[in-house]
């Protein structure tokens, strides 16, 4: 058997990115902590499930995590796809099945 070796690097983020000022606006936060989260984080861009046009402020975090809950398993298949083709694996998937 050989030794083991990386293969592949795959990596993926949400298509859409803000600054940190682009995302006080669209959810409209206008309280000094909260803004403060953005403003002293040191991140420069957020990549977040987030359309402009339909950002609620008032969504809480149970919406914020539903939103990107149904979207993230697309999401992380993405570098799994990439890590595959670029290592020239080709993988199937068995399932065992237990029955007693």
């Amino acid at each position: 058997m050989g030794s083991p070796r990386i293969l592949a690097v795959g990596t993926a983020v949400p298509a859409t990115s803000f600054t940190q000022d682009e995302l006080l606006d669209i959810f409209g936060y206008a309280e000094p902590l909260r803004r403060s989260f953005f403003s002293r984080s040191g991140i420069e861009r957020r990549y977040c499930f987030v359309d402009a046009s339909q950002a609620r402020p008032d969504e809480d975090v149970d919406q914020l995590a539903a939103r990107f809950q149904a979207r993230s398993a697309a999401l992380g298949a993405e570098p799994i796809r990439t890590c595959l083709d670029h290592g020239g694996l080709d993988v199937s998937v068995q399932i065992l099945v237990e029955v007693r």
